[in-house]
């Protein structure tokens, strides 16, 4: 009857400490990487830049997207815009879809020169009257004989740099993939297994000790030894299904998406020259 009770509460144990990965499987947080971490340009002829557009809908905040970029080099970059032009690259290579690519026409030091960006990415986030729109931006140096943007992929996966990550303590991997919910809840569940695994064992070497100082009650405390052993036994066994669930999570479940950059392969992007303005295919080493 004990030894039922006992693997009973270990079961309802171990059902209570994987709820909170199922409540939060889906729950990543919703904002991509970018917004608070933009990537980092691999050559100077361009930067990354986040815009954030209040506006009634998408096409609305794209539209607006030139005005941003013109405010921000001319206020930042002592750079006068005269005009500026958009339009739509599709390509059906992997890496993207379709891409909207902005051509200004700008004053540098008194010489003419075009200025190109394209953006790479954009979040939405809703509000009351209006929604509020983030872009990521490639936007060239103005200053720059050539611009070079990266190849860039958007995706939400992570690899083995969440793996290493739980590996070295459970959770850590989910919440570096913006899953701080299910990040948090692992770790509690793997303190909480092991404490229980430190404490069932101390009480179970402290009945031994008990056992052997009072012959008298013996079998009353090696009784109570044993439970504690099935129960630490329970808790080792618990310990072992968080932290293995906890790895599988790493590589398998996708995290906020993100921007990720390569600097070798094929490269698409505008190619601007004192001569000529127009699209590159590059292989970058």
């Amino acid at each position: 009857m004990k030894k039922g009770f006992i693997v009973l509460t270990a079961v309802l144990c171990i059902t209570a400490l994987l709820f909170p990965w199922s409540a939060s499987a889906s729950g990543k947080d919703g904002r991509p990487r970018w917004i608070s971490q933009p990537p980092v340009a691999s050559n100077n002829t361009f930067e990354y830049k986040v815009i954030s557009i209040d506006a009634h809908s998408v096409s609305e905040a794209r539209g607006l997207v030139p005005k941003e970029l013109t405010h921000y080099l001319e206020t930042s970059k002592t750079v006068k815009i005269a005009s500026t032009s958009s339009e739509k690259v599709v390509s059906h290579g992997n890496d993207y879809d379709e891409q909207t690519y902005f051509e200004m026409r700008a004053v540098v030091e008194g010489e003419p020169v075009t200025v190109v960006a394209k953006i790479i990415d954009e979040y939405y986030e809703p509000g009351r009257a209006m929604g509020n729109y983030f872009f990521l931006v490639a936007l060239g140096n103005p200053k720059a004989s050539s611009v070079k943007f990266d190849k860039v992929q958007i995706t939400d996966k992570y690899g083995v740099t969440g793996l290493w990550r739980s590996a070295v303590c459970p959770g850590w991997g989910q919440m570096y993939k913006g899953s701080q919910a299910k990040g948090l809840a692992l770790l509690g569940s793997q303190v909480a297994t092991l404490g229980g695994v430190v404490a069932f064992e101390g009480m179970r070497s402290s009945y031994v000790t008990k056992a052997k100082k009072q012959p008298k009650y013996a079998q009353q405390y090696y009784a109570k030894a044993s439970n504690c052993k099935n129960i630490r036994n329970g808790c080792i066994a618990a310990a072992a299904a968080v932290y293995v669930y906890n790895l599988i999570d790493a590589v398998a479940a996708s995290g906020t998406r993100y921007v990720k950059t390569s600097k070798n392969g094929l490269a698409f992007y505008p190619s601007i020259t004192p001569e000529s303005t127009g699209f590159a295919v590059a292989y970058q080493f």
